[in-house]
């Protein structure tokens, strides 16, 4: 068996379940039955191996900035890796490495950014920043000069609207001139009516355009408007890669959007995934958060340019679950860009304190712990596949 060293950092909070009543942290109690959805094709996986050299990090939050940040990202900026913040109001960059306050970029003539607003930092002279409630981007420079507006209108049915977010779970791509959006339908697309859903748009200087619909298993069962949403990222090639929560395979778009491949993805873990039709009327907060805590489901995806390998979250079903418990067991599937996985981690238990959000830096994957007080604790694992 093949062994590969690298090591990982993940960052930012867990997306949130108590986001307005429509939205797409919804979950349902979870009493039907388990159906065999996508079975599992290759249970031998090899067995990710988290090492004892762990690497820790802390950033201290000076007062007036949040420890849960609309969105935020590990960059290269001049050669160095900061860590940016987003709050309603401005961008504030840590010095990664020094793990120091030392700049802020100020965004108030984007509007006020609410929830599930995000931005993608393309350089200095090209941050682009997501309004959610106007639906505007805005292309922002160092100095707060607003350079260009776009608007992004989602296309959608009656019955079943595409819902554009830009969370870490979905962070803003770019590649090639083009920003690269997901989001979720707000409604049971099971009975949407007739025609395919598209949960991911393109957008350039010209159009927005739809592309990447959602898998099958949306049009025969019926889960919780949670399952809707969708993780992306983009490889150094430009290739996109869609990740469903329900489903064990993962959708890989070439660049010019022209070839789709379904590669699978799943955890040695998870043998189904449960459809809930009754979660689909009904807004109960209680349930949906029962559901989700009950219920095993796919998290984010994201691409490392570094090592050329894709990680995908699974998340596993909360034992002696309580109330506002959210924080689920989840393991790390690495696949490389021949599509081969290359291995799972053991379950890693929810009392780790660990978010389910990841980001890369030159060190590899970064997972960030809980927030508490004013610092933001990351850990970078060592993980070797022996």
């Amino acid at each position: 068996m093949r062994s590969i060293s690298f090591q990982s950092q993940s960052f930012i909070l867990l997306r949130e379940f108590f986001l307005f009543a429509i939205g797409f942290v919804l979950f349902s109690s979870c009493d039907t039955g388990k159906s065999n959805l996508n079975p599992i094709v290759d249970s031998e996986v090899p067995v990710l191996q988290r090492s004892q050299n762990s690497k820790h990090k802390t950033i201290k939050v000076p007062g007036h900035i949040t420890n849960a940040p609309l969105s935020s990202d590990i960059v290269e900026i001049n050669g160095k890796e900061k860590l940016l913040l987003l709050d309603n109001q401005k961008i504030y960059i840590f010095d990664w490495e020094a793990e120091a306050l030392e700049d802020s970029i100020d965004l108030s003539r984007c509007g006020s950014l609410q929830n599930y607003s995000g931005f993608k930092w393309v350089n200095e002279d090209s941050i682009w920043v997501y309004n959610y409630s106007t639906h505007m981007l805005s292309l922002v420079d160092k100095n707060s000069n607003i350079r260009e507006y776009r608007e992004i209108i989602p296309k959608g049915t009656k019955n079943a609207p595409i819902d554009i977010e830009a969370l870490d779970y979905e962070r803003i791509g770019f590649h090639n001139g083009n920003l690269y959006f997901s989001g979720g339908a707000i409604g049971n697309i099971k009975d949407a009516g007739e025609g395919k859903r598209f949960p991911s748009l393109v957008v350039n200087a010209d159009s927005v355009k739809h592309f990447l619909p959602y898998s099958d298993i949306y049009y025969s069962n019926s889960y919780s408007l949670y399952m809707n949403a969708v993780s992306h990222d983009l490889d150094d090639e430009g290739n996109f890669i869609q990740s469903f929560p329900p489903d064990h395979f993962v959708y890989i778009y070439s660049a010019d959007l022209k070839d789709i491949e379904k590669i699978y993805m799943g955890s040695r873990y998870i043998k189904s995934i449960s459809p809930n039709p009754s979660m689909m009327t009904s807004f109960d907060r209680g349930k949906m958060e029962e559901y989700y805590a009950l219920t095993s489901s796919y998290g984010n995806i994201i691409y490392d340019k570094y090592r050329g390998v894709y990680y995908r979250v699974a998340e596993m079903p909360i034992d002696n679950w309580t109330r506002d418990d959210i924080i689920k067991p989840f393991s790390i599937i690495a696949m490389d860009k021949t599509h081969e996985i290359i291995g799972e981690t053991d379950i890693i238990p929810k009392n780790e304190n660990l978010l389910h959000l990841l980001y890369i830096c030159r060190e590899g994957l970064t997972i960030r712990k809980r927030p508490e007080g004013n610092k933001l604790d990351f850990i970078i694992l060592d993980f070797v596949n022996e």
